[in-house]
């Protein structure tokens, strides 16, 4: 009887201790790592500034193929087209540059209400009404992202300058630009 409680005292102080350190060790909390370093250089290959008017805005849908496409691939949506009036300058510095346009258009936002620009591009652009005059600046940059140890080339077509003017202020522009 001695040995049977000997025993039972034992197995009662392993399975307090057994109750106090979990046989399997669980994981702490995820520490967030930080987030992957993202370089990016952007290399010039045309610089358009222009005067251009509004032609509409309107929505559009996507034609791609993927299994996203149209309503979840992003590229559904309000796009803004203009027609180009006039050059007041334009730079091409390389050979792969866009050459001059007679439109440009780009993607306000989605078909989600997602913006694809700024929201004072946006808010600019929404205020316009068609066939009023802009100054429409752009860039057509050649992208090289490397990021999480991968890395990405892309053109970009950033807006620098969207801004409304008269005719008056369109017309002394396209003097001084000739």
């Amino acid at each position: 009887m001695k040995n049977l409680l000997v025993i039972v005292l034992l197995i009662s102080a392993f399975a307090v201790q057994a109750a106090d350190k979990p046989a399997v060790e669980k994981p702490g909390k995820p520490k967030l790592k930080d987030k992957p370093k993202i370089e990016e250089t952007r290399e010039l290959l045309a610089e358009h500034e222009t005067i251009a008017k509004l032609s509409k805005i309107e929505a559009r849908k996507c034609m791609g193929l993927t299994s996203m496409c149209p309503d979840n691939c992003g590229h559904s949506g309000d796009f803004a087209s203009f027609d180009i009036v006039t050059y007041i300058r334009y730079k091409k510095p390389g050979e792969y540059g866009d050459e001059k346009s007679k439109n440009y258009m780009f993607q306000v936002e989605d078909n989600k209400k997602n913006l694809k620009i700024s929201k004072e591009l946006a808010e600019t652009v929404r205020a316009l009404q068609p066939g009023d005059q802009v100054i429409l600046n752009w860039r057509h940059d050649y992208v090289t992202r490397i990021e999480g140890g991968g890395s990405s080339k892309f053109p970009d077509r950033p807006i620098t300058i969207l801004q409304k003017i008269t005719q008056e202020e369109a017309d002394k522009l396209t003097k001084e630009a000739k």
